[in-house]
């Protein structure tokens, strides 16, 4: 399982560091909820295995795309639904 590391220190004048602590257990049962794929929303989760299980013919693809796309324009907006779903 990768490693989560917080970086704290910048909110200790709001919250003592036994009170971040106190939500380690909680956060290494979410953390491998997510990495396993077991909880509530885990259809959503496809973004947790990139880029390390990325098809390298999708990779392909998209840079034959890409290529296309900078040869016929000039401008390129991207219009989506927002935050990390990939469906």
């Amino acid at each position: 399982m990768n490693k989560l590391t917080f970086q704290y220190d910048m909110v200790l004048d709001f919250v003592t560091k036994d009170e971040i602590h106190q939500y380690q257990t909680e956060t290494d049962e979410h953390f491998a909820a997510i990495y396993n794929k077991t909880g509530k929303g885990n259809n959503f989760l496809g973004w947790v295995d990139l880029p390390d299980n990325t098809d390298e013919t999708l990779i392909s693809r998209i840079e034959a795309t890409a290529k296309k796309m900078r040869e016929q324009s000039e401008i390129f907006v991207i219009i989506g639904i927002g935050g990390s779903y990939l469906g």
